[in-house]
């Protein structure tokens, strides 16, 4: 894979945190796209306070092995008010992205595998 063009689709994936294990994972459908180096998508998950979906967009880089994406919740108030820093590798089939997330007071792991 040569640029974030080739990361295009739909993935599934999880994350979970470090800090908080009783929460479990968080599962999650992210829609990627880009062109060249740059990295966009859009993130639909379950809220933890309710039984909600929520949504976030994504906008970052990809290096042809590692992405690197900031994940900014969409109109969801203060309890995900924060942006999200993601870093993650692209594994050697093309199929598996997994990696870390962080806050400034939190953070913990993610995994997603291409859906289409």
């Amino acid at each position: 894979m040569t640029d974030a063009s080739d990361l295009k689709g739909l993935w599934q994936g999880s994350y979970s945190y470090s800090s908080s294990a009783e929460i479990g994972e968080t599962p999650f459908k992210a829609r990627l796209g880009g062109k060249d180096d740059a990295l966009t998508g859009l993130i639909t998950e379950k809220h933890l306070h309710n039984d909600g979906q929520i949504k976030a967009q994504i906008e970052g880089s990809f290096d042809g092995e590692t992405l690197r994406f900031t994940k900014q919740y969409i109109a969801s108030g203060t309890a995900y008010s924060r942006p999200v820093q993601y870093e993650g590798m692209l594994s050697a089939d093309g199929r598996t992205i997994s990696g870390t997330w962080v806050l400034p007071d939190d953070g913990g792991v993610f995994v997603m595998r291409r859906f289409d």
